[in-house]
């Protein structure tokens, strides 16, 4: 009857994504993953601080996906929301010492961002 059609597959990787949430940040006093559709979530926690750790201790991956947290604001609207940034993790074996260095590893990052 009436309501949105949702494919079990996606039922699924909602429900596994919302498990994960709640089990990797039990720590951090979340108390509830909400799907605001369009692969955006709500997470609620039970204080400010335990939003702050989680913003701060990062990087989160889920399923070897990078995840993309930020900050709630009231006007946000996931069916039209777009994504401008999102988190990468770069590896640079056997990069010599010397470019270990915050001004060189700058160069090497903005380089990369500008591919």
């Amino acid at each position: 009857m009436g309501g949105p059609k949702v494919k079990m597959k996606q039922l699924r990787m909602i429900r596994s994504w919302m498990d994960w949430a709640m089990s990797i940040w039990s720590s951090f006093n979340i108390t509830n993953v909400i799907d605001l559709e369009n692969r955006f979530f709500l997470f609620r926690f039970s204080s400010k601080e335990d939003v702050v750790r989680v913003l701060t201790t990062g990087p989160w991956a889920f399923m070897g996906d990078l995840i993309n947290l930020r900050p709630w604001r009231p006007d946000f609207k996931a069916l039209i929301e777009t994504i401008t940034s999102a988190p990468v993790w770069i590896q640079l074996p056997d990069l010599p010492m010397e470019y270990w260095q915050n001004g060189s590893l700058f160069k090497i990052a903005s380089a990369i961002v500008n591919l």
